[in-house]
């Protein structure tokens, strides 16, 4: 499924839009596996969310669910036919 990241958390979470709809289910978080930024508190959080922020914001990704935990997609996401995050 084709959508646009519109936001970056501190907490490896893209926001989506429009929503992803999967099994009956629709939200806007989504949680790439396999993608991690460091947790908070730890000095290089503004340095890794800001990279992820400068490369993903505005994209038309894809996203390849693998399963929803707490009305997240947890999933693939590929940006211009290349796996960005999520591949192990």
């Amino acid at each position: 499924m084709e959508t646009k990241v519109i936001a970056v958390t501190d907490e490896d979470m893209l926001m989506v839009s429009p929503d992803w709809t999967w099994r009956g289910k629709t939200g806007f978080k989504v949680r790439p596996s396999w993608f991690y930024t460091v947790d908070r508190g730890v000095t290089r959080l503004d340095l890794s969310s800001e990279q992820a922020r400068t490369l993903l914001i505005g994209r038309l990704v894809e996203l390849v669910p693998i399963e929803i935990r707490d009305d997240e997609l947890i999933c693939h996401v590929r940006v211009d036919d290349w796996t960005f995050v999520g591949s192990p």
